[in-house]
């Protein structure tokens, strides 16, 4: 049949051989159920309602916006602006930005190293902006707004990037950012503002129906949009509530739950300890839907119109992600505390190191006579999964077990995983 070359490493040992990766070869860590990542990394451009913890507003933005730290990987983040809401506190709604840079931001800082050495791909600083749209509302029948006008920097940022190509923006709460700055692009009737309006992919979670949460505030900013999105003046793809009631309350009922302690673990990841609201187990990043679709979660981009109408059976489709968007989580949460392998989502080119091909002497995989088995004690619950070097998963099991393969020559990736690390394995099948 095939002969083969095993290349493994002990649980939870960072070596750059353990990506699994040849030169020039592109690798996902994990496909979604329909699809896999994008090529390459959506540009994506966050509006959220956060605030500090006990101010009011929306606070599983707090969860969604450690989950978007240690996710940054998957995407190229362009910005995040943050204040964009009027349900919490007035006066606390200007602070949100200096308490990010102390939190959430500051411990970001703190384990990009590590994430880096131990996953690969995120950026060392991510532009952070406050919002002069605190509880405010849109008014079309306004002039536009002035973004040369230091307090509207953030709208100035975004109208830069979305000249350049395609922007994801995703919005978490109130749309008044949003209707700005299309209504300024509208005004303008140049070809940058052309080209920036057809570049824009406005993708919020919950404004439907209207009367939903994240219109109530702002109703005039929501319909805005979606008026513009029902004449096709910019993309609006409505995910309604997708992030709430599939990935959140588990709308498909499926049997695979974050391991909250890995995440708690992390400095950015303890963050999501002020968020008391869970459902079957799962904190409320609900939000986070609408950066995930870019991703592929869901079904992708292709998986809803770009008109702002909607299905809610688009719920199941996410829900049936969610081992996925775990398993991303629990990756960067495990990166940033110095455990895991290095595997950039996007692939690497990296020369191999021969004292990688050293066998662990206490765990170790192998690969012989058509058959993958798994030495020594990995731990409980323990699972394995294997991948092409496309990223497509060709085997899953919940156990670790002689497992028969029919492989063709070519590399393969082997990732086991338990409570607490993942360990990567690369196998090499040639002909005898």
């Amino acid at each position: 049949m095939f002969g083969n070359l095993i290349l493994s490493l002990k649980m939870g040992v960072a070596t750059k051989v353990a990506i699994a990766l040849a030169l020039s070869v592109q690798y996902s860590f994990s496909l979604w159920s329909v699809t896999g990542l994008p090529k390459t990394p959506p540009r994506i451009w966050v509006h959220s309602d956060i605030h500090p913890p006990n101010t009011g507003g929306d606070q599983d933005d707090l969860v969604a916006m450690a989950m978007l730290l240690q996710l940054s990987n998957l995407m190229d983040l362009r910005g995040v602006v943050v204040g964009i809401d009027t349900d919490g506190s007035a006066s606390a709604c200007p602070t949100t930005k200096d308490w990010l840079l102390k939190n959430h931001w500051a411990d970001y800082k703190k384990e990009v190293a590590n994430m880096n050495k131990h996953y690969g791909g995120y950026k060392e600083d991510i532009p952070l902006y406050q919002t002069a749209f605190c509880h405010k509302d849109f008014d079309e029948s306004k002039p536009p707004k002035n973004i040369n006008d230091p307090q509207f920097e953030s709208m100035k940022k975004f109208i830069e990037e979305a000249e350049k190509g395609e922007l994801f923006v995703s919005i978490w709460g109130e749309l008044v950012e949003m209707a700005e700055i299309i209504h300024y692009l509208k005004a303008q009737n140049t070809p940058a503002a052309k080209t920036a309006l057809s570049n824009i992919r406005v993708i919020p979670h919950w404004v439907i129906p209207k009367n939903a949460a994240n219109c109530t505030g702002s109703p005039k900013a929501c319909d805005y949009i979606y008026k513009v999105g029902a004449t096709s003046e910019v993309a609006f793809y409505n995910i309604g509530d997708i992030g709430e009631k599939g990935i959140v309350q588990n709308s498909c009922n499926e049997n695979h739950f974050l391991n909250v302690d890995i995440v708690k673990a992390s400095n950015v990841g303890a963050h999501i300890k002020w968020k008391s609201i869970q459902y079957a187990k799962t904190p409320d990043m609900s939000d986070a839907a609408s950066f995930l679709v870019p991703l592929g979660a869901g079904g992708g981009m292709a998986n809803f119109k770009s008109d702002g109408s909607h299905s809610d059976s688009k719920r199941n489709d996410i829900c049936k992600d969610r081992p996925q968007i775990f398993k991303y989580w629990e990756r960067g949460a495990l990166a940033a505390q110095g455990q895991g392998t290095y595997a950039p989502p996007y692939g690497a080119s990296t020369s191999i190191d021969s004292d990688a091909a050293k066998l662990s002497s206490d765990r170790h995989v192998t690969f012989a006579a058509g058959t993958l088995q798994f030495k020594g004690d990995f731990g409980t619950n323990a699972s394995v999964e294997i991948f092409n070097t496309r990223g497509q998963s060709l085997y899953a099991s919940q156990t670790l077990e002689s497992i028969p393969l029919n492989l063709k020559e070519g590399l393969y990736f082997v990732h086991i995983r338990d409570d607490k690390s993942i360990q990567s394995n690369k196998i090499v099948v040639t002909g005898n």
